[in-house]
């Protein structure tokens, strides 16, 4: 495997995505704005894992990779690093699971619409999640 930065997931319960509201400090990209699981790579890991391990961390869920329903390599701004980007889909009742960790100020559910439509999400991720949701509709 290639050396990668990191990985994120767009996770979806039904219609609902699963988002969190990023830290407001000036020194992170993209501070106070809406993000979705996932980070940096550590050690030796294949993008599943790093998405994987980060879900478990930033919300107490542990991902399969039978609930990857897209996944991509893209290359991230501001410079450009190559990362992952994978939408999952998990059964409605696994939101109860949810354990928010100790990164950000607090999560919510939000549909596919409001979440493009905020003007606190984070740009390109939201330009991914509608790529992937076109390809998962066929």
């Amino acid at each position: 495997m290639e050396d990668f930065w990191g990985a994120k997931v767009a996770i979806l319960f039904e219609d609902k995505l699963l988002v969190y509201l990023r830290d407001d400090f000036p020194t992170i990209p993209f501070p106070n704005h809406w993000d979705f699981a996932g980070g940096g790579r550590e050690g030796d890991e294949l993008p599943f894992e790093t998405v994987q391990r980060e879900t478990f961390e930033e919300f107490g869920i542990k991902l399969y990779p039978e609930q990857v329903v897209f996944e991509r390599e893209y290359s991230s701004p501001p410079d450009d690093r190559r990362v992952w980007f994978f939408l999952a889909r998990l059964p409605i009742d696994a939101k109860r699971d949810i354990v928010f960790g100790d990164e950000g100020q607090e999560w919510r559910l939000m549909t596919f619409h409001e979440y493009c439509a905020h003007p606190q999400r984070v740009p390109h991720l939201a330009n991914r999640l509608k790529e992937a949701i076109k390809y998962e509709r066929g």
